[in-house]
């Protein structure tokens, strides 16, 4: 009978697991399932002869960029940290383009199952590991034994040493202990705010992060130009149509009507738009904005959109708005009702169908809506508040920040959170229980990051 290891291992060097040649997903999904079980065999060797001692392998990258982010490896005697890439030949790093992406310069370590091209190093400068012939169990058993489509998240991230601790306290002890860890947090952020208010001053730091919370993850480097580009000073005082022809037109968004298509519903307000920012144009080099894998909901035109209907809502005074609101806010439940009063943008006809300036959506969608208006009362309206306490020494007044930020429920997950739920609960599950609400989502992070900093 044919030793079922080695049979297996033919089958996926010719191909025969890969069913989508563009995205063939399960087979480097398998690969990268034996990197992190490390059913390999120690110490592992490079191409070129080098001893890997593996410490830690990395933690699972589940969104773009390399495999494993903060692997601890020893390569021939010297520690290495940072980030491994797994595929399943060399040439595939050619292939994916990651040669001209900066998130892959730091790779510290390319892990394939093959070498054919019998390269020492891939790319140059990177060592090269060949799994195939450092297994330690059969191919065919890892195949059986684990749906590789269905492989877990908690396998993917495991639990850490604090998890033990963790699990001896009770809910109430954790929640409290995460609260109080998001305060601090915030506390952190305010610290670095209050740094640049006594740079630039409360409203344009208002202005400069209400850009990056308009520009989410993807865009928050194309927004932070924006405003550098287009300082709040150069808009204050300016009519509404002036304001978003300025960004728009600096944005690098605003099209020519009479050279491209406009939907009936946008062309007057776009002709407008074009006839202020023609005679005003700088020549500068507009932003690079990304725009794959974004919701049709969060093109950077309806966040600019958005961001100057909340500056002509504070009359391009947002700092001095959220100020006075946290100031005089009756109560904790009426702070975070009026702050959402501010932060969320509902717009009228035909705006609330605007994708951008060729398209419109096919239903009516707020600009920024309660849930995106919560993140940024978090993220931005207490941090900005307990940064004012602290630039002008009133560490009583911070009190109405905590009970605002108290009140606020749980926001919306992300990589980081769900990562953290691994590693400090057993079992995840039971963070339902833990972390209820967006101060206690911020406490998890900030010891998430702090732990593994």
């Amino acid at each position: 009978m044919a030793d079922f290891g080695y049979f297996y291992e033919q089958l996926l060097s010719e191909g025969f697991f890969v069913c989508d040649q563009e995205e063939p997903y399960f087979q480097e999904l398998l690969l990268q399932v034996i990197w992190n079980e490390q059913w390999l065999n120690q110490p592992l060797r490079t191409v070129d002869g080098k001893e890997v001692a593996v410490l830690h392998q990395g933690i699972w990258n589940v969104e773009a960029g390399p495999d494993f982010h903060d692997a601890a490896l020893v390569i021939d005697g010297k520690p290495r940290r940072g980030p491994i890439e797994i595929h399943f030949s060399p040439k595939n790093w050619t292939q994916h383009g990651h040669q001209n992406d900066p998130a892959y310069d730091d790779v510290i370590l390319h892990v394939v199952w093959r070498n054919p091209e019998e390269l020492a190093e891939s790319p140059p400068g990177v060592p090269l590991l060949v799994l195939k012939p450092q297994l330690s169990r059969p191919l065919n058993t890892i195949v059986d034994e684990i749906d590789v489509r269905g492989y877990p998240y908690a396998n993917k991230v495991s639990p850490d040493d604090l998890a033990a601790h963790f699990v001896r306290l009770s809910d109430s002890e954790l929640l409290d202990l995460f609260t109080s860890a998001g305060i601090a947090r915030l506390l952190r952020k305010a610290r670095d705010i209050s740094l640049l208010i006594e740079k630039v001053g409360l409203e344009e730091t208002a202005y400069r992060m209400l850009c990056d919370g308009m520009g989410y993850k993807a865009n928050r480097a194309p927004f932070a130009d924006l405003a550098k580009a287009v300082p709040l000073a150069s808009l204050s005082g300016q009519s509404p149509l002036v304001a978003q022809a300025l960004l728009f037109g600096a944005a690098g968004l605003l099209p020519d009507p009479s050279q491209h298509p406009i939907p009936a519903e946008l062309r007057d307000w776009t002709t407008s738009l074009w006839q202020e920012w023609w005679p005003r144009q700088t020549g500068a080099p507009a932003p690079t904005w990304i725009s794959a894998g974004l919701r049709p909901t969060n093109t950077p035109e309806r966040r600019i959109l958005a961001l100057t209907q909340l500056l002509e809502r504070t009359e391009w005074r947002p700092g001095s708005a959220i100020l006075d609101t946290i100031l005089n806010s009756e109560s904790s439940a009426s702070c975070v009702r009026e702050l959402r009063a501010i932060l969320t943008c509902k717009a009228e006809p035909p705006f609330d169908r605007f994708h951008h300036f060729t398209g419109l959506l096919s239903k009516p969608t707020a600009l920024v809506g309660t849930t995106r208006a919560d993140d940024l009362i978090v993220n931005l309206a207490i941090p900005l508040y307990f940064a004012c306490c602290f630039f002008r020494n009133r560490a009583l007044d911070c009190e109405k920040g905590k009970q605002a930020v108290l009140r606020m429920p749980r926001l919306q997950s992300n990589r980081a959170l769900e990562e953290a739920i691994h590693r400090f609960f057993i079992p995840p599950s039971r963070s339902r229980d833990v972390v209820r609400s967006a101060c206690a989502q911020q406490g998890l992070l900030g010891l998430y990051r702090q732990h593994y900093s």
